[in-house]
């Protein structure tokens, strides 16, 4: 019984978006080795590198750069990984994009993100201990 890995789920993502998500680096070098398109997007323009980005997988991001994934490519939202890498606070995964090129103003909203994430974060944070006491 032969399985289709490029079908798409209602959400237009198929397995190679499942294993990103997941983080499980082994599943994505295989699925890209068995042919899957690296840059395939899903139905908010979301390729993997993305989903990987957002949830914070760098050896997953490492993966499909290297297997030729568009570093700069923007979701629905006009969001690159490295954006959604910064707003969701994900350190690793915005320093390793930030080494392999990007535009200075990608790179300020970036940092902005990144610490009004960690500024909220923190405000939460003391919000929460606070009222405890």
């Amino acid at each position: 019984m032969d399985i289709d890995l490029s079908k798409k789920d209602i959400w237009g993502c198929n397995a190679l978006h499942a294993a990103a998500k997941g983080g499980s680096q082994a599943v994505v070098r295989k699925l890209l080795a068995s042919g899957l398109k690296v840059d395939e997007p899903d139905s908010w323009d979301e390729t993997a590198l993305h989903i990987a980005a957002r949830n914070g997988h760098a050896e997953v991001c490492e993966t499909l750069l290297a297997f030729g994934a568009t570093l700069n490519t923007r979701n629905a939202q006009h969001m690159t990984p490295l954006l959604i890498a910064g707003h969701a606070g994900h350190e690793a995964v915005c320093r390793l994009l930030v080494g392999l090129g990007l535009t200075l103003q990608e790179y300020l909203i970036m940092m902005c993100r990144l610490y009004f994430s960690r500024s909220y974060q923190l405000i939460s944070l003391q919000v929460m201990t606070t009222s405890v006491i």
